[in-house]
């Protein structure tokens, strides 16, 4: 029986991922392919996320190494800003009571 883990673990992108995440994010390129593209996920376009997402989930490929290459983008919250003005003054509120 094969079981997927995943971990959680803090990953320090080196300079030359660095440079390459700066470089992309000015000139709007994929971190996979450095083309040209306006709809990336993860910094990659659908094209190469795919491709990484099939080499990660086999194995072949670490998602931290990746990372820390600037190859692909850290995973976000994701989702839109809440716009509602009831959620937005609950969210307030919760931050007031926890900080």
């Amino acid at each position: 029986m094969q079981v997927l883990i995943r971990q959680l673990k803090v990953v320090t992108v080196n300079n030359s991922g660095v440079n390459r995440i700066r470089k992309a994010a000015k000139e709007g390129l994929c971190l996979g392919c450095m083309n040209l593209n306006d709809q990336l996920i993860r910094g990659l376009c659908s094209p190469c996320y795919q491709a990484t997402r099939r080499l990660i989930n086999s194995g072949e490929l670490d998602e931290g190494s990746l990372v820390r290459d600037g190859r692909i983008l850290a995973k976000s919250k994701g989702g839109r800003p809440a716009t509602n003005p009831v959620t937005v003054e609950s969210k307030v509120a919760k931050q007031a009571e926890a900080g």
